[in-house]
């Protein structure tokens, strides 16, 4: 009896054991098996991590480049606008700030409204408001004095030096003569830079690798004007007296002057001249030996036009530059490039 019960506590304590034995095997597998799950997952983390990453990168990506085109074909209608701008003659006689062109900035301005996405800002700026460098010299470099001296006169109202002036013409005209203050080919090859191109501009920045024209002098400075704001390389060489600053009539002949040319910009506020008898009876001092003396070189109507295009979409920007020329009530791009 007693042996019995010995052999029933045995096998209860066995088996009590061997459930024990049992519940530390099956924790330690939980054990093994929530580490493993845990280091799955740190290396699913691991994996993922740098695609989500990339995937992100991508996404900003894509939307950068769809912003960019946005931007671009904002641009692109916006030069469209500036096209028509110019087409629409409101004044056929003469071309002034009466203009439809002439109000693009601000028309500009709103452009907001315009897109579902994106904006522009812009100008169209009057090429025949300025005096066109390239007249100063022909094809082979050979120099019209009438010109030169205009150029003159001009580097004059700007306040640039004798040394700037001959530099500039030594780099325009064809020969190889050196100006007194000026610089030809030897010059520019012991500095080891471009010799001239003795002949006329391709481009008005050219400008800059004369010698002594600095940026200040090209750019102008503080409310100054500077070359690229009265030179250009478009138009037919006529000066528009409409829209030209004074500093650019001053320089139309020796019988003007800087005041007298500011008495015509501020007459000229409001209105567009059509003939040159108004400008005689509407400004005093420009008598009509004057008129005479500055006739071939000048115009009230305009032909070339530069426009300037900045457009956005979202953190995109797209700008573009084009040279426009209007011939009638035809009007057409004959350069343009992507900034």
């Amino acid at each position: 009896m007693r042996a019995t019960k010995n052999r029933v506590a045995k096998n209860n304590s066995t088996q009590s054991s061997a459930t024990k034995g049992s519940r530390a095997g099956r924790a330690g597998e939980r054990g093994v098996a929530l580490l493993a799950a845990i280091l799955v997952v740190a290396l699913l983390v691991a994996l993922v991590l740098p695609f989500n990453q990339r995937a992100r990168v991508d996404v900003a990506l894509a939307a950068n480049v769809r912003d960019e085109l946005k931007a671009l074909y904002v641009a692109q209608s916006a030069l469209n606008l500036a096209l028509a701008a110019v087409r629409a003659d409101t004044t056929p006689e003469g071309d002034g700030q009466a203009d439809t062109w002439a109000g693009f900035r601000a028309y500009a301005a709103g452009s907001r409204a315009l897109f579902a996405e994106g904006s522009f800002e812009g100008d169209i700026l009057d090429e025949d408001a300025k005096m066109n460098i390239n007249t100063v010299v022909d094809d082979s470099g050979q120099v019209d004095e009438a010109h030169a001296k205009q150029l003159k006169r001009l580097c004059d109202a700007l306040g640039l030096d004798q040394a700037q002036y001959d530099a500039v013409m030594d780099w325009l005209d064809g020969d190889a003569d050196t100006r007194p203050m000026g610089a030809e080919a030897d010059w520019y090859q012991e500095q080891g830079k471009e010799a001239p191109r003795n002949s006329q501009l391709k481009s008005l920045t050219e400008l800059l690798k004369v010698k002594g024209i600095t940026e200040e002098a090209f750019l102008g400075k503080e409310g100054k004007p500077g070359l690229k704001d009265v030179l250009t390389v478009s138009g037919d060489g006529k000066v528009n007296l409409n829209t030209a600053s004074a500093e650019v009539i001053a320089s139309l002949s020796d019988n003007l002057d800087l005041g007298m040319a500011t008495k015509l910009v501020e007459a000229r506020t409001g209105k567009t001249y059509e003939k040159l008898d108004d400008i005689t009876a509407d400004v005093p001092g420009f008598r009509t030996d004057v008129i005479s003396d500055i006739e071939p070189l000048v115009t009230l109507k305009s032909t070339a036009f530069s426009v300037e295009i900045m457009a956005t979409c979202n953190e995109a920007r797209k700008g573009l530059s084009a040279e426009v020329r209007r011939a009638g009530s035809q009007v057409g791009v004959t350069r343009m490039r992507l900034l």
